[in-house]
């Protein structure tokens, strides 16, 4: 449950993490988005109680000089709580089945899918969002970004521009009608 460090690099850290320390695993795909490292492993010993693929992410951190690179190991059993994992990854690797941890699997799926649908929806300026509970008004775009300002009861909006992604907006209840 903690984490392990030892590696001088962030690149034979992953390289130990996919290829050498894992004897009994092969990595049949992975991807690095910044200091999560998403992979999907199957396993090659006998005797074990399924041979299914399963998706594990590996969370990265630079410990300095005295420690080096380290990283904790996260599997879907446990419920990550990143939800960037590729979805392609979903599709290579079954929920795992029983107990606990397919109940936590499920609801980290549809979290995962949720987070990929959010990134992918386009606003337009005057679209009505809701951030945290509270409604914006988008009023213009930057590169991957939006700028809202906040909304008050009459519909007028003031103060301060912000700038977001659309990963943390929601549609307002307004424009889903």
């Amino acid at each position: 449950m903690g984490w392990a460090f030892g590696w001088d690099t962030r690149e034979q850290l992953v390289n130990h993490l996919l290829n050498d320390s894992n004897h009994d695993l092969i990595a049949s795909k992975s991807t690095c988005y910044g200091r999560r490292l998403w992979a999907v492993f199957r396993p090659t010993w006998e005797g074990r109680n399924s041979d299914e693929p399963f998706i594990c992410l590996f969370l990265l951190e630079d410990g300095g000089r005295r420690d080096g690179w380290g990283y904790k190991d996260v599997t879907e059993s446990m419920g990550p709580c990143e939800y960037d994992c590729p979805l392609d990854l979903l599709d290579l690797a079954p929920p795992p089945k029983g107990g606990l941890a397919e109940e936590w699997a499920a609801r980290w799926r549809q979290k995962v899918r949720e987070y990929h649908a959010a990134r992918c929806r386009k606003y337009t300026v005057g679209d009505r969002v809701t951030i945290y509970g509270k409604t914006y008004q988008v009023t213009g775009k930057v590169r991957r970004s939006y700028l809202v300002r906040r909304m008050h009861g009459d519909g007028s909006t003031s103060g301060p521009q912000y700038r977001t992604t659309a990963a943390k907006m929601q549609p307002a209840p307004e424009v889903l009608q």
